[in-house]
């Protein structure tokens, strides 16, 4: 599978991709897999959840420390897409968290430190791991599309902010240095 998605993600580097678009599709497939998991976590499932979200809650205050908890977070979301029973809709999730994956490594999207993001994120991945104990469909339903509007809404203040930043640093005569380092930072992951 990885493969698939890689050479996909690939393409998709160049077409300008957004948050907003990304969203557009987690806030649906997202919600459909939640919900597909009820009843399927056995106690494995629950402690690896469980451990995933101790790690996020340890991340300590460094840019490095908040890459990792970004990609912790999306992990705790490949967790239940590895449970999924339906292996496109498993794909499809898992493809998008990559593409997240990628958008937090090129765009920076764990710099600067966001405690509001991370305590929602984690108060959702709480939430859903209770309402999965209790095998509640609709309640697990109910937090992953809040959660899901949520992220967007934190991807979109993001991306407004970086918009913000590159709009300053056009006055810069670095700005040519800087493209080129994005773009071949880019480059460079989606040949990884």
């Amino acid at each position: 599978m990885e493969p698939a998605s890689r050479m996909l993600r690939n393409f998709l580097h160049f077409q300008q991709l957004d948050g907003r678009q990304v969203y557009q599709l987690r806030k649906l497939l997202e919600v459909e897999l939640a919900a597909s998991v009820v009843g399927r976590l056995t106690e494995h499932d629950f402690q690896q959840l469980e451990a995933n979200m101790s790690a996020c809650a340890c991340c300590a205050s460094d840019e490095e420390d908040h890459r990792h908890q970004r990609f912790l977070e999306l992990e705790f979301h490949q967790l239940l897409a590895r449970v999924c029973p339906n292996p496109l809709l498993a794909f499809m999730c898992q493809f998008l968290n990559d593409m997240l994956r990628d958008l937090v490594v090129i765009k920076k999207a764990y710099v600067p430190e966001r405690k509001q993001f991370d305590h929602a994120n984690q108060d959702y991945h709480r939430q859903l791991v209770d309402a999965y104990r209790a095998e509640d469909t609709q309640r697990v339903r109910q937090v992953m599309a809040e959660h899901m509007a949520d992220a967007e809404h934190h991807m979109s203040a993001l991306e407004a902010e970086m918009a913000a930043q590159m709009l300053i640093s056009n006055d810069s005569p670095n700005l040519q240095n800087h493209r080129s380092k994005l773009h071949d930072l880019a480059t460079e992951n989606a040949s990884v």
